[in-house]
């Protein structure tokens, strides 16, 4: 009876035993399990923080590039309006200039003697002066009495000469003149200068 109790005594304790072994090495399997599992997530994760990183870094790198580009086109936009401005101050001089010459230009041309709209543009009235040698001048500008009356005789000269051989024997010495006393209204000392006159020669 006593060897029976043993028996079961140790059979008891064996089993015993290898319950707590078994239930000390699964809690320790378990552990080393989540060991890893928690390395695995730690790893995954300073992974993943290494790539934002590396975003954060690529994105202030950008964000300077994109600060400078922009300061670039701001001082670039700075002078193009400095010299607006400045090519905006000679036009509004140029104005002025040119309203000025427009404002001597009409008092010049009111203070000169107001000739018969006849007279105004009659190159012909001119002694020694026909339609051949009127559009000669006009070819060279010369359309109204006062464009002759301001005309060099040099170069009247020049343009009867350039103009062929058969102007040769035509002397434009006293048109200006003649134009000069027309576009003054002095009409008497016209007809008195080209009575004298034979094909524009004094």
């Amino acid at each position: 009876m006593n060897w029976v109790i043993f028996c079961a005594g140790v059979i008891i304790g064996w089993i015993g035993e290898l319950f707590i072994d078994f239930l000390f090495w699964r809690h320790r399997h378990f552990d080393i399990a989540s060991e890893l599992e928690v390395r695995a997530d730690l790893a995954a994760m300073e992974a993943r923080a290494g790539q934002l990183e590396a975003q954060v870094i690529g994105l202030k790198e950008d964000r300077t590039h994109y600060e400078y580009e922009m300061q670039l086109s701001r001082d670039t936009l700075a002078r193009v309006h400095e010299q607006l401005s400045a090519r905006e101050a000679e036009i509004r001089q140029l104005q002025a200039l040119l309203a000025d010459a427009h404002r001597q230009l009409a008092e010049q041309t009111s203070s000169r003697p107001i000739m018969p709209a006849s007279e105004s543009h009659g190159l012909e009235k001119i002694e020694g002066i026909g339609p051949k040698i009127s559009k000669l001048l006009n070819a060279r500008s010369i359309y109204t009495l006062a464009d002759l009356a301001e005309a060099n005789v040099e170069e009247l000269q020049q343009c009867l000469a350039e103009a062929g051989p058969q102007y040769q024997m035509v002397n434009p010495a006293t048109w200006p003149e003649q134009a000069r006393l027309a576009v003054e209204g002095n009409w008497e000392a016209l007809d008195a200068l080209q009575t004298d006159l034979k094909g524009g020669r004094a």
